[in-house]
């Protein structure tokens, strides 16, 4: 634990700095990852969160540092001392010692250092601003000007407590009919709620009537005899495996040709008002791999999504079409000449209209996108407004 608080500590140090500036400014620079507990969350993290062929690489790592000779390994002469006995684990080292270590980990010849270099600097990071107390506050957050979730939430929650009581006071046939009402509500319990069966919390029972009010023919499996046999059938015209910007989008089209659909989605889905709209929370619930989810070599971290709707759900909007030159090597590289077909185009304005993807320009741009802008402009950059599939004043 001393050699991940200590690698956490010299990626996120205390500094002094901010002194003209607010007090959680101030108090922005001068915390350090383990003076907010950032590295008993990252150590939560990889035991119980990530997944990967490698993380045994980066928990040796971290073992081989708590000790001399490991650390002779891993930071070579650098962490060498002028004082008997000469060397030291990686706590030892000084601070200044410590940064130039872990700065040439990032540009190592060793694909395996520059590998754990990127892997504890996006496990300290990502801990550090998305961890929060018990008010669900971060205390760096007033000081890069980010306001955390919207106070709306709150509010809803709240007028929801008082809707039940008032419940005590009502008539039973009154008091059934706003229960139903709230049973019903698509802002409570989201748009999509009423096509959406979950057989891991619904009773079969339930299942079943839920399908034939749907009026999707189904008949019971008699040969049952092994829990993994089939409890029953649905008939219907078509099974779309996913309900991301490709299945959803599929599904959508037959089911408006009038065909049954019916689509296989493995992630739950999330109404707004189940979320607590906290980055970190949100990431184990509707990201796959809980957010963390890298290629094998560790090349590419992957932000796909696991919930209904997949990565249109969780892609803060941006929608770029394939770029031409991935379009020429699928085609010309893999013989898929499907790509660059006058199908594919369709396929894709088909997908972008009904998605109302637009890239006109926003009306209130956000001031890190104005800054980045306006550097472009100044540079000489081309620089677009990339496109999404939300409206102007969003």
């Amino acid at each position: 634990m001393a050699a991940l608080s200590t690698i956490a500590d010299t990626i996120l140090p205390s500094v002094e700095g901010g002194n003209d500036g607010e007090d959680s400014v101030k108090q922005f620079f001068r915390t350090s990852a383990s003076m907010a507990g950032t590295p008993q969350h990252v150590a939560w993290m990889i035991s119980k969160r990530t997944e990967h062929p490698k993380l045994w690489l980066c928990c040796l790592a971290l073992w081989l540092l708590s000790t001399r000779i490991g650390t002779l390994v891993l930071c070579g002469r650098a962490s060498l001392s002028k004082d008997f006995p000469f060397l030291q684990s990686f706590p030892h080292i000084s601070p200044q010692k410590r940064e130039e270590i872990v700065r040439s980990w990032s540009c190592s010849s060793i694909k395996l250092l520059r590998i754990f270099f990127m892997s504890m600097k996006i496990l300290v990071l990502l801990t550090f601003f998305t961890q929060v107390n018990d008010k669900n506050g971060n205390l760096s957050w007033k000081a890069i000007d980010y306001t955390g979730p919207p106070h709306p939430t709150c509010k809803s929650k709240r007028s929801s407590m008082r809707t039940s009581e008032d419940d005590n006071h009502m008539p039973p046939e009154q008091e059934e009919e706003q229960r139903h009402k709230r049973d019903e509500d698509p802002i409570v319990l989201g748009p999509l709620n009423r096509g959406i069966i979950d057989p891991t919390q619904e009773p079969t029972e339930q299942v079943l009537h839920r399908l034939l009010k749907m009026e999707f023919p189904i008949s019971l499996n008699p040969k049952k005899k092994k829990p993994q046999d089939p409890t029953f059938v649905i008939e219907c015209d078509a099974v779309v495996v996913g309900s991301g910007s490709g299945g959803g989008v599929v599904a959508g089209v037959l089911a408006n040709a009038g065909h049954k659909v019916l689509v296989l989605e493995k992630g739950k889905y999330f109404a707004r008002s189940g979320l607590s709209l906290l980055e970190g929370p949100t990431l184990d619930q509707m990201y796959l791999g809980n957010g963390l989810l890298a290629t094998t070599n560790m090349d590419v971290l992957v932000l796909a999504g696991a919930t209904v709707g997949g990565g249109s759900t969780i892609n803060w909007s941006a929608s770029i079409e394939t770029p031409p030159h991935v379009l020429k090597e699928w085609k010309e590289g893999h013989k898929l000449e499907v790509f660059e077909s006058e199908a594919y185009k369709h396929a894709m304005e088909t997908v972008s209209s009904i998605m109302g993807v637009q890239s006109e320009e926003v009306e209130d741009e956000g001031f890190h996108n104005t800054v980045l802008r306006k550097g472009c402009e100044e540079l000489g950059y081309p620089v677009e407004t990339i496109p999404r599939n939300t409206p102007r004043d969003h």
